[in-house]
């Protein structure tokens, strides 16, 4: 299977088997006649041979693709192999509000194993597949959206199917209707955490100090049915009372970006709200936003040491760096300790440089990081490495965790560590309309190798990175659309050379 996105065509031709081509009266000698005309009218040609093509539509009506076809040719665009089974489990995790059935068609016989293949040819182009599991999230919603799928509610299974409400683990919980609570809602991870619980099927409360200036959310799928706008102050106990009465989850995700120094017992005192608030109005499970300057900022780690989860930042390397990481290192510590003490099922998410589409109205601090490059604010970049993760993996990270029960401690985000240079490199390729610099603060010295991580503990609960180039490219045409960033064409660059 392969996304749709992924398959950037000359032209496409799917071949079918001799079976097939007996049937439609085409003998293979007539076929390789009829590749061969364009090369001796001199014209170039290239033979896209996409698989099963699945991911969000743009036409109005549902297509079909072609199944079980065997593609052969130069450009074998195959994303991955995969028993049916596996599918539809994949489907089943994702979205468990729909009777996907676990019943084979075949079960006395042993199951088919996935044959192997090569898309060798199209990676060394620079081509980069999407993961299955986002293809065919994106794909559901996307059909959702659209009316080509009835949107269900955990609620409506529920209803079908009250047997299985009862299975003992979180799932099960979630077929009872549950309530959850996200702080901070309209930011910019948050947003995105709020959009997947409302595709989920949760109930779902946000908060905000102004509930006025998160009106986009009320514009998501189902958010009219199930989410409900309140405001709450993280140093306002009483108001974080009234948020979680009710809940059976909290997600704290709200945290101002700050370099004031003030900022730490702000973010010590409003997580020690949070975690007591929710302990007095009877929640048991609470998922903690961290962020990855709680884990790398730490100037004696051995250029060869793994990062992971046991990893913490030096707390007076990080005081004295960027206190907005020490503030997060620090609630992070708090939020374990009020945890342990109140008996709370704590799972804390460890994102890093989170980049991708916005749903909120205005730019936060990650897209800047990418923009002011592409502006032309940036004339120079520094020798430096960083961590980026996709904001809707973030997103689901935070979900994944609450879904499984026993998800304890922490879990670090990251999809890739990359240079500076080969970001904007990505940046350059993408958009070369662009004024992206070339030039290194520090050229006199060695370029920073990145450091070796581990995101296992995501990937063991099912979740897949999506590709860095993509995350920017639909981050870059989001700005576009909302009108951040300037279209510039690459005719009106080469008029201003």
């Amino acid at each position: 299977m392969a996304h749709v996105s992924d398959i950037k065509l000359i032209r496409t031709d799917t071949t079918l088997d001799l079976s097939q081509k007996a049937e439609k009266g085409m003998s293979c000698n007539r076929r390789r006649r009829r590749r061969r005309r364009p090369a001796k009218r001199g014209v170039p040609l290239a033979v896209v041979l996409p698989c099963v093509t699945v991911g969000p539509i743009v036409q109005p009506a549902i297509n079909t693709s072609i199944n079980h076809a065997v593609a052969r040719g130069r450009y074998l665009c195959i994303g991955t192999v995969i028993h049916r089974a596996e599918l539809l489990r994949m489907l089943k995790e994702l979205f468990p509000q729909y009777p996907v059935t676990s019943k084979s068609k075949d079960d006395g016989n042993s199951m088919v194993k996935p044959y192997r293949f090569s898309n060798q040819r199209l990676k060394d182009l620079g081509l980069e597949f999407t993961p299955m599991r986002k293809c065919l999230y994106d794909a559901v919603v996307c059909m959702q959206q659209k009316g080509h799928l009835a949107v269900q509610s955990i609620d409506h299974m529920s209803s079908n199917n009250s047997e299985e409400a009862n299975n003992g683990n979180n799932n099960g919980e979630k077929k009872q209707e549950q309530v959850v609570c996200v702080t901070g809602a309209g930011g910019f991870i948050g947003s995105w955490v709020v959009r997947e619980l409302l595709l989920r099927g949760y109930r779902v409360r946000g908060t905000a100090r102004d509930p006025r200036k998160n009106a986009h959310l009320l514009a998501l799928e189902g958010a009219k049915e199930r989410l409900t706008l309140c405001r709450a102050d993280v140093l306002d106990f009483a108001s974080l009372r009234a948020a979680f009465a009710g809940c059976h989850g909290v997600f704290h995700i709200a945290s101002p970006v700050s370099k004031d120094p003030n900022l730490v017992p702000v973010a010590i005192e409003g997580t020690r709200n949070v975690m007591n608030a929710a302990a007095d109005m009877g929640v048991r499970r609470v998922v903690f936003t961290s962020s990855y300057g709680a884990v790398h900022m730490n100037p004696n780690r051995s250029p060869d040491a793994v990062l992971d989860e046991t990893c913490w930042s030096d707390p007076e390397f990080c005081r004295r760096e960027d206190i907005y990481c020490y503030a997060k290192m620090m609630a992070e510590k708090t939020a374990t300790e009020e945890a342990s003490r109140r008996r709370l099922q704590l799972a804390v998410v460890v994102p890093c440089v989170t980049v991708g589409p916005i749903l909120q109205p205005s730019v936060n601090f990650s897209c800047h990081h990418v923009v002011r490059y592409l502006t032309g604010a940036a004339a120079t970049y520094p020798n430096a490495v960083a961590a980026y993760a996709d904001v809707r993996d973030v997103a689901r990270a935070h979900v994944l965790v609450y879904e499984h029960h026993g998800a304890r401690g922490r879990y670090l985000c990251i999809g890739t560590v990359i240079h500076r240079a080969e970001l904007l490199r990505m940046l350059k390729e993408l958009f070369p309309q662009y004024p992206v610099t070339s030039k290194c603060e520090d050229e006199g010295n060695p370029m920073v190798k990145p450091y070796k991580f581990s995101n296992q503990r995501l990937k063991d609960l099912g979740l897949e990175f999506t590709p860095l180039r993509k995350s920017l490219q639909e981050a870059i045409v989001c700005l576009q659309r909302k009108g951040h960033l300037p279209v510039v064409t690459v005719a009106q660059q080469r008029a201003c050379l």
